[in-house]
């Protein structure tokens, strides 16, 4: 039977050997697949995100370490429950999967990230001394390899992974990081904690010996961008407890030290005012909660402290624990590798007197002008502007042009903020409230119809003037790419001046190196199916337990179920997923892609193509040729052979992801119009 030998010929690799619990269905069948995809591949290929029980993405309730429910952590890919603080750091961290994923080893924690948490709409907002860095991913992945150089170092050649000791172990002789009035001098190069949403925190003082938060280079939220373009912290990150509207409850580490221990919000772990703390800035005041470190500061807010008031000396001033200082930071960590170099693309590396940030906007809608510059999509420009912290009203000279549902862009505006309502012909009433009090400022509001989640804008006041830096991943093909638009002055002698200048270049990456692995196929961890569908595979052909026919009853069991919506789209009950009844014809992949934006099936604009894990969610493997439910997806005349996905194949520059009518999964040259009657689906999330 054909659909048997297409997954004898592609699967053999990844039926063996595997270390994930005998009842966790969801989490073997992601990994089976996720092996396949890297094995086939003749380079090194993003593993698919393996979709993740939604509840994970609540808050975790647990009121001690030693009354922790371990269940819900089974889909991490390690069969045994981790040793020392193991669980107390899956609890942290599973608020923020999938943007983030993890597993452990005996001695180790690892964690994956693309350094891009979700929870943080308005990241550089605030930061009054700015020195011409933006927020790019970074490529924190087992299948990246570390950019450190130094065959010295622990981190050389190695997956640039996080690492955290799961049984930390007391130095003998602390290190110190930050102890004033001592001026710094240890740990002035990369991070000495990780946050819980996968986020770097690095020495309070840059790596110039000045205290970030106190000479204005922070937002809000305590971080800002080094200068590889890598978002990171400086001080404690509070804004991810749920004091300050986080997911992290007061018993959740919201940081943890690379040493190993925990850091707690501003209180202890039972909500009670922090106790005194060591000459580390930790302690162990009984209870249970072992020994733990604090941020600094209070729990007062206002409007440019949201998330506590931070105070000296901001972090721990040292490890408790045992880390090895090479080259003057905390080494085994993971590197990142420059996207663009100092100097090029109009891009100096150089504090610009005076600017400070005025929006972020993600996704944004930007267009290309005739000089081939990005720009943001032409809208209604609002003068005269005026906003309150904590107030959803906005006044300006005229609201003219104005209609609900626009995005605003502007100083105290939430990116993601929209037009709720006109009010009258000076005022109107945004979604979200205001993050700054404000006058005197212009605006801009824009249709997002076309806006796309790999376009970035910075919205930066150089002089009194509000300047737009722009950029874009270009992630559809090989190689991969980031386009930059950049405003900003001349260096001259060392120092920028003169107006201000427009450049926009390409930055392409080596195909293999660090920097190229910033630009993975698709962004990290998108919520695609709430869970994994069975494969209806009901045949049962080993002993062996672990079969698709093993899960075929309740609770295991997550059977097929489609609804007919009557408007030519079917709703895959399972996944949430809805797709396209009938295919919409044979063409290239190019041609597929760009197809996708002009489908109105069901009176939907949003279609796209699935990556291959989506599609194999379709098939039905007790079925022939094509391996699906012919009753919702009634096969055309001749029946499709194969299926496009979104996803090139690993580095090829001509290659894509294609699943075939039975069930199989492989390369397709994406020039060809493959098989006849259809070659695709195109699907949009319920």
């Amino acid at each position: 039977m054909k659909r048997f030998l297409a997954l004898a010929c592609l699967l053999p690799p990844a039926l063996h050997a595997h270390t994930l619990p005998s009842g966790d269905k969801e989490a073997l069948r992601a990994h089976i697949l996720e092996e396949f995809m890297q094995k086939s591949a003749p380079n090194k290929v993003k593993p698919i995100e393996a979709p993740v029980p939604k509840s994970l993405k609540k808050p975790l309730q647990v009121a001690s370490f030693s009354v922790f429910d371990i269940s819900s952590f089974m889909t991490s890919g390690s069969a045994l429950p981790p040793a020392g603080n193991g669980l107390l750091m899956a609890a942290s961290f599973a608020p923020f999967k999938p943007k983030v994923r993890y597993n452990w080893d005996g001695t180790t924690f690892f964690l994956e990230s693309d350094n891009t948490p979700e929870g943080m709409p308005n990241k550089m907002f605030g930061i009054t001394t700015w020195q011409q860095q933006v927020p790019i991913p970074a490529a924190y992945f087992a299948h990246s390899t570390s950019n450190e150089n130094n065959a010295g170092s622990l981190g050389y050649q190695q997956p640039n992974v996080w690492r955290i000791p799961l049984v930390p172990v007391p130095s003998a002789s602390p290190i110190v990081i930050y102890n004033p009035p001592a001026p710094p001098t240890n740990f002035l190069r990369g991070a000495v904690a990780l946050a819980s949403n996968g986020i770097a925190i690095f020495n309070p003082s840059n790596n110039g010996g000045n205290v970030s938060y106190e000479i204005g280079e922070l937002d809000y939220y305590g971080g800002h961008c080094g200068l590889a373009d890598d978002y990171h912290y400086h001080i404690a990150p509070t804004h991810l407890n749920t004091r300050f509207g986080g997911p992290l409850g007061d018993d959740k580490p919201i940081a943890w030290a690379l040493d190993g221990y925990p850091m707690y919000g501003f209180v202890e772990p039972d909500g009670s005012p922090r106790q005194a703390l060591d000459a580390e800035g930790g302690h162990d005041h009984g209870g249970g909660w072992g020994y733990h470190y604090h941020a600094m500061g209070t729990t007062a807010v206002d409007a440019t402290h949201p998330y506590g008031t931070p105070q000296s000396p901001y972090l721990m001033k040292a490890f408790h624990g045992t880390v090895v200082n090479f080259g003057n930071q905390v080494d085994g960590q993971p590197a990142v590798g420059n996207l663009r170099a100092d100097g090029t693309g109009g891009y100096n590396a150089k504090a610009v007197a005076g600017a400070y940030i005025v929006a972020q906007m993600n996704p944004a809608p930007l267009v290309t002008d005739g000089s081939g510059h990005l720009n943001l999509v032409a809208g209604v420009n609002l003068t005269n502007c005026a906003t309150t912290y904590g107030s959803t009203t906005v006044t300006c000279a005229s609201t003219t042009g104005l209609t609900t549902g626009l995005a605003v862009v502007g100083y105290g505006v939430s990116n993601g903020a929209r037009v709720t309502s006109v009010t009258n012909a000076t005022q109107f009433v945004i979604s979200i409230a205001a993050i700054a009090t404000t006058t005197g400022r212009n605006f801009t509001a824009v249709s997002m119809a076309t806006a796309s989640p790999d376009a970035h804008l910075m919205r930066v006041n150089m002089g009194g003037v509000d300047y737009d830096e722009c950029w874009t991943i270009n992630r559809k093909v090989n190689p991969r790419s980031l386009t930059m638009t950049w405003r900003a002055q001349a260096l001259v002698g060392g120092v920028l001046s003169g107006p201000v200048l427009t450049t926009t270049q390409t930055y392409t990456p080596t195909a293999g190196t660090a920097p190229a692995n910033r630009l993975t196929a698709y962004p990290m961890g998108a919520w695609s199916e709430v869970k994994l569908p069975d494969t209806s595979q009901a045949i049962s052909t080993t002993t062996t337990f672990g079969e698709d026919s093993d899960y075929t009853t309740a609770p295991a069991a997550n059977p097929q179920s489609f609804t007919d919506n009557g408007d030519g789209t079917i709703t895959d009950n399972v996944t949430g997923l809805m797709w396209q009844k009938a295919d919409a014809g044979e063409m290239t992949w190019e041609n597929a892609v760009n197809n996708a934006a002009s489908q109105s099936t069901g009176g939907y604009s949003d279609w796209r193509l699935p990556n291959p894990h989506e599609l194999m969610s379709l098939f039905n493997y007790e079925t022939g040729n094509p391996a699906m439910n012919a009753t919702y997806f009634p096969p055309a005349s001749p029946s499709a052979e194969y299926w496009w996905s979104r996803d090139v194949f690993g580095s090829s520059t001509t290659n894509v992801w294609c699943v075939n009518s039975g069930g199989g999964v492989g390369p397709k040259p994406k020039a060809e119009t493959v098989s006849a009657g259809g070659t695709l689906r195109y699907l949009r999330y319920a």
